[in-house]
C-alpha cells in the first residue's frame, strides 16, 4: 500500500491524496502509474519524451533491481570495504539481468572510486570503470547515469577533461534530476578549471536533488574551500559532520 499526498509547500495546503493498493510484482508499473496520476493532478502536460521515460523500465527483473539498490546503498557510504560490497551487489544484479544497463553504470561508479579509497590500484580498477560505463551505454545510450559514469571514468583514467565534460553535459540533458551528474560535473570538471561560481551552482543543484547525501554535502564544503570562501566552507562542513560525525 502506497499513500501519496500532494501538498502546496508554501502554505502547507493539502491538494490531493490517494492510496495505491497494488501487488509489487511489477514495481515499475506502480511507479509509472503514480507518476502519471500526480502529473494529471498537477495539470502538467507530459511531453512525448517524458511519456516515453515513464514507460521505460530499467529491468523487468525485480530481484535485479533490489540488488542494484543495495549496491547504491553501499556505494553511497564511501569506504573501501563498502565500495567492494557495492561491486558485489551490482555484479549480482547483472547476473540476474545481463541487459540491466543501470547496474553496469553502478558498477562503473564503484570501480571509479575504488582506488581513491585504497581498496584497489588505479591500474586495476579504472579500466574496469570505463569498460562498465561503455557497456551500460551499449545497452542504453539514452541513460544519463551511464554518461555520467563514463565522464567520471574518462577524467579519472585518461585525464580526458574535454570528453568527460561532454559526457557530463549529455548526462544532465538526458537526466536533469540525477544528482550525481551535477555533483561530479561540479567536482571533476568545473572546480579543476577554477570555474567556481558555476561549480557551486551545480553542486547546490545536486544538493537540492539529494539533500541527505553526505558526500554531496561534504563536497560542497570542499568546493567552497577551493573557491577560498572559507567561512562558508567551515559552515557547510560542520553541517556535514552533524549528519555523520564519522564520515571521512
Amino acid at each position: 500500500l502506497v499513500n501519496v499526498k500532494l501538498i502546496r509547500a508554501a502554505t502547507d495546503t493539502h491538494l490531493w491524496g490517494e492510496s495505491f493498493d497494488r501487488k509489487l510484482t511489477d514495481i515499475f508499473a506502480v511507479e509509472g502509474e503514480i507518476a502519471t496520476r500526480v502529473a494529471s493532478e498537477l495539470q502538467a502536460k507530459l511531453t512525448g519524451p517524458e511519456q516515453t521515460a515513464l514507460a521505460i523500465r530499467s529491468t523487468e527483473n525485480p530481484e535485479a533491481y533490489q540488488l542494484y539498490l543495495k549496491g547504491r546503498y553501499f556505494w553511497n557510504k564511501r569506504t573501501g570495504a563498502d565500495l567492494t560490497k557495492a561491486i558485489d551487489y551490482f555484479g549480482q544484479a547483472i547476473a540476474e539481468d545481463p541487459e540491466f544497463a543501470l547496474a553496469y553504470a553502478g558498477l562503473a561508479d564503484a570501480y571509479v572510486l575504488l582506488s581513491g579509497y585504497a581498496a584497489a590500484s588505479p591500474k586495476e580498477s579504472l579500466p574496469k570503470a570505463k569498460q562498465a560505463a561503455q557497456q551500460a551505454l551499449r545497452l542504453d545510450n539514452s541513460l544519463g547515469e551511464a554518461h555520467a559514469s563514463l565522464g567520471q571514468a574518462l577524467i579519472a583514467y585518461e585525464f580526458n577533461f574535454a570528453q568527460g565534460e561532454r559526457e557530463f553535459q549529455e548526462a544532465i540533458e538526458l537526466s536533469p534530476n540525477y544528482a550525481t551528474a551535477h555533483h561530479w560535473y561540479a567536482e571533476s570538471v568545473l572546480t579543476p578549471q577554477a570555474h567556481f561560481d558555476e561549480a557551486i551552482a551545480e553542486i547546490r543543484r545536486a544538493l537540492q536533488l539529494d539533500p541527505l547525501s553526505v558526500i554531496i554535502n561534504a563536497d560542497l564544503g570542499t568546493i567552497l574551500f577551493s573557491a577560498r570562501r572559507y567561512d562558508e566552507a567551515v559552515e557547510q562542513l560542520n553541517k556535514t559532520l552533524e549528519m555523520d560525525p564519522r564520515f571521512y
